[in-house]
Formats: C-alpha cells, sequence, structure tokens
C-alpha cells in the first residue's frame, strides 16, 4: 500500500502543478478533472477495504476491530485530506484579477495592411505602396487558389495584402502605431485610392494562450479615422 499511495501523491502534485501554472483553461480543467478522479479512485479503494473487512467477520474468521480497520485506512484518509486540500489551494491559485493593461501577458500578432479597390490593378497597387506583398489579385480576372488552380468566376474587387507584421511577440496595439507610421508615409497615394472608391483595412490576427484585454487611445483612433483606414481584428485562441 505504501508504494500505491507514494504513486498517488505524487500524481496528485503533479496534477496541482498544472493546474495552477497551466496556461491554458482547457489544461487546467483537465487536471481539475483528474485531481476529482484521484479523489473518486480514493473512496473507492476504502470501499474495497471495508467490505473485505466484512467479508472476514461473515465467514467467521477473526474480525478486524474497529481501530485496526482505521489503522488500514489511515492512508488512505490521509491521501483524501491531501486531495480536498489541493482542490482549495488550486481554486485560489486560478482566480483570476481583473484585468489591468499593463498585466496583461504579450500576446503575439499578425499585421497586414489591405488595398481593396473597384477596379485598379493590384501590381499597381503594390508598385506604389512598396511593401512586402502577401495576397494580390485584380477586379475581372479569373479567381485561383493558393497553388494556381482555377476556380471559376472572376474576382469582384481588386485587394492587395501587405504584410506589416507577422506573428511579432508584444502587444499588438504598438503594431497598429507602427503600422500607422507606414501609412502616413504612403498616405497621398493611399488617399487617392479612397477617394476613387477603394479601402483600407488593417487586418490584424492575434494569437494568444488564454484571455486578452485591449485598448486603443483616442490619438491612435484619430490618426486610423484620418487615415480613412478600417480595422479589423481576430483574436485565435489555444
Amino acid at each position: 500500500m505504501t508504494i500505491l499511495i507514494s504513486i498517488f501523491v505524487l500524481v496528485l502534485v503533479l496534477l496541482c502543478y498544472v493546474a495552477v501554472t497551466a496556461r491554458t483553461t482547457n489544461r487546467r480543467v483537465l487536471a481539475v478533472v483528474g485531481i476529482f478522479l484521484l479523489q473518486f479512485i480514493t473512496f473507492v479503494w476504502i470501499q474495497v477495504l471495508a467490505r473485505a473487512a466484512s467479508s472476514v467477520v461473515d465467514q467467521g474468521l477473526q474480525a478486524m476491530s474497529a481501530g485496526a480497520f482505521f489503522y488500514q485506512i489511515r492512508p488512505l484518509l490521509g491521501l483524501s485530506i491531501l486531495v480536498c486540500a489541493a482542490l482549495v489551494i488550486v481554486t485560489f491559485c486560478t482566480r483570476k484579477p481583473a484585468v489591468v493593461e499593463d498585466a496583461v501577458e504579450p500576446e503575439r500578432y499578425s499585421i497586414t495592411l489591405r488595398v481593396i479597390h473597384p477596379h485598379r490593378r493590384h501590381e499597381e497597387i503594390a508598385a506604389v505602396v512598396d511593401l512586402k506583398l502577401v495576397h494580390g489579385q485584380t477586379a475581372g480576372e479569373p479567381r485561383k487558389s493558393n497553388r494556381g488552380e482555377t476556380l471559376g468566376g472572376a474576382y469582384k474587387e481588386t485587394i492587395a495584402a501587405f504584410a506589416l507584421s507577422d506573428r511579432v511577440e508584444g502587444h499588438f496595439v504598438d503594431g497598429v502605431r507602427n503600422a500607422v507610421e507606414l501609412i502616413q508615409v504612403r498616405r497621398e497615394y493611399l488617399r487617392d485610392v479612397v477617394k476613387s472608391g477603394g479601402r483600407l483595412m488593417l487586418y490584424i490576427g492575434v494569437f494568444v494562450d488564454d484571455h486578452v484585454g485591449f485598448s486603443l487611445d483616442r490619438a491612435l483612433l484619430g490618426a486610423l479615422s484620418s487615415l480613412d483606414v478600417e480595422l479589423g481584428v481576430e483574436v485565435y485562441a489555444g
């Protein structure tokens, strides 16, 4: 029994560590479920010992006294108490404080500038904007997959997408500020794109392990508005 108790305690310590330190909610939940299962196994073990003792009495063999039975299951009771204490510790240690902007862990983000126009060629836009082009399509041309296969039909609008940041670690709000500076350098041409029926969009992909919170100050929102830039954000968790 000593070896089994030692194994149970080691498993309990490991599960508690995962439940407290895991960065994703799913892992913490799985660890807590494991602790509950460990508690369940402990109670089942006690029941098995109790029935075994009862069977000995029923067969007329030497009866096990209450004190002797308690001595037999004392390690299991101690393990049960440890499990309950672990659940309390895990509950308090995994409680999240109110989100404070400076306390939010840095995430990874990618930022793409999308220039959308009803008829201009994406090659023309790419030549003037002079940034890393990651996707280009021109209105009226046949639709194609990323592998160059024809999909049927034609593009309804021109899109030139430029990578400004690619899975950079940090707060994406800082990446937006840097993107605004890059757009301001090219504002004359991009403003002409908007005036002729086009649109500008900063598309941001945020990659996080858990929760995320952010805010854009009025100055940054004002800068985006003055540049006629729309903002799109998509969060990828896990």
